[in-house]
C-alpha cells in the first residue's frame, strides 16, 4: 500500500509505503496550514483465487484550522 498527501500546488507533503501509518497532519514537523490537500491511496489485494487486484482511492481533505 502507498499513501501520499499532496498540497494544493501538487507538492507531495507526506508519503508512506507498506504498513499503513496515518498522516498526523504535519509537514516537516509543523502542523499543516489550513487549506485543501489531496490524499491518494494505491493498493494491491490478493483475492481467494490468488489473483492480484490493484486499485486506488483519491480523496480531498480540507484543513480548516
Amino acid at each position: 500500500m502507498h499513501l501520499s498527501v499532496y498540497d494544493r500546488w501538487g507538492s507531495k507533503v507526506f508519503h508512506q509505503q507498506g504498513t499503513p501509518t496515518p498522516w498526523d497532519g504535519k509537514i516537516s514537523g509543523k502542523s499543516a496550514l489550513p487549506g485543501v490537500y489531496l490524499i491518494k491511496v494505491q493498493y494491491e489485494l490478493t483475492d481467494d483465487t490468488g489473483e492480484v487486484q490493484m486499485g486506488h482511492l483519491v480523496q480531498q481533505l480540507v484543513i480548516l484550522e
